[in-house]
């Protein structure tokens, strides 16, 4: 539903309309066109005078607001994707006036004013522990990794900050670190530190994402953090009680520390969310599940989806079918058909499955 009250409804094999209510009028967008590729309309938003829509090969399409009438399209994701793919893809404009694309591929950025694609950015990668705070900087035009740390012992004594960056000696501080809140500030004034540092501001970081240990049945894909994910990332601690506290101290202090940049919300359960409810369900009292979220949730799953999106890649195809196995001090092994998980060894918590170096 738009701004102005209109409706906006996709529906499968049948196509995309405007709906407006009060001048009982509804207009139908063709797709299959010269201007609009067929494609599942995967993703829409509303920027302005347009409404944009994003379709399963990553092909962006705008549309007038007030009569659905084509204004431009942008194909680059989908030349990178390739013929023939169907993937999920999500928007959102941030205070800037930026499109972000959330796909198979990544993160992207598109500036709407220019139109053109803001590729030169620097992403900062968190994972936030009970007790410690890895992180690394990448530049996504280059895909490169500038840096990478880690806080360690945070809350106990003898904690410590440990960056490395290609060439340079290791930089350490040992310093007394009270919280997350005292250890990402000491991250951000090493990341700008004028001798061992590699940005000259926090200006050029434009997103922060955050591995989230527990998404439980709310999250099957990345979200941009909002007010609902925080109270629901809360709400799922007792789930997590190790970890996701220890995330939303991260994430909350990093909105406070760089408020402009866009803060992205990853969870390691969302990748098994594709699993069925005869293969999550646990031969218990079904009010477990209903009221305490007892069942199979599996973890690793930002490493198990990284692993299928590279195996697309290399196999050339996107229903691929995979055994993969996550082996570290913690290790699982995930079924993959057709591109999705259909099983996977954690269960209700990470200490399910294999053996593995502690569990």
């Amino acid at each position: 539903i738009s701004s102005n009250k209109d409706m906006w409804i996709y529906i499968a094999d049948k196509g995309l309309y405007l709906i407006k209510p009060e001048a009982k009028l509804v207009y139908s967008v063709l797709l299959g066109t010269a201007d609009i590729p067929k494609g599942d309309v995967k993703d829409i938003i509303e920027s302005g005078d347009e409404v944009i829509i994003v379709l399963g090969n990553g092909t962006l399409v705008a549309l007038n607001k007030a009569d659905a009438e084509f204004r431009w399209k942008e194909d680059m994701i989908a030349k990178k994707e390739g013929k023939g793919h169907d993937d999920e893809f999500s928007l959102f404009v941030d205070k800037t006036g930026n499109l972000w694309t959330y796909g198979p591929l990544g993160l992207w950025i598109y500036n709407l004013e220019k139109r053109a694609w803001n590729n030169k950015m620097k992403t900062l990668v968190i994972n936030c522990g009970s007790s410690s705070l890895k992180y690394q900087l990448i530049d996504m035009s280059t895909e490169e990794c500038m840096v990478q740390g880690l806080v360690e012992r945070i809350g106990i004594e003898g904690s410590l900050l440990t960056q490395k960056v290609d060439g340079r000696d290791k930089y350490v501080i040992n310093t007394e670190i009270k919280n997350h809140k005292d250890a990402i500030k000491l991250v951000l004034e090493a990341l700008i530190d004028p001798v061992h540092g590699v940005i000259k501001s926090m200006d050029e970081i434009l997103a922060v994402g955050h591995r989230v240990v527990h998404g439980g049945n709310f999250y099957s894909h990345s979200v941009k953090v909002s007010a609902r994910a925080l109270i629901e990332i809360e709400e799922l601690a007792d789930l997590a009680p190790l970890h996701n506290p220890a995330s939303l101290m991260g994430i909350k202090a990093f909105l406070r520390a760089i408020p402009d940049a866009e803060e992205v919300a990853c969870f390691d359960t969302a990748f098994h969310q594709t699993m069925e409810e005869k293969t999550y369900l646990y031969p218990v009292p079904y009010e477990w599940y209903t009221k305490y979220h007892v069942r199979k949730y599996g973890f690793h799953g930002l490493s198990h989806q990284y692993i299928t999106d590279v195996m697309k890649e290399k196999l050339g195809k996107e229903n691929v079918n995979l055994i993969i196995c996550h082996i570290g001090n913690g290790a699982s092994i995930t079924a993959v058909k057709e591109g999705k998980c259909i099983d996977t060894s954690m269960g209700f918590t990470p200490n399910a499955g294999i053996m593995m170096g502690t569990r």
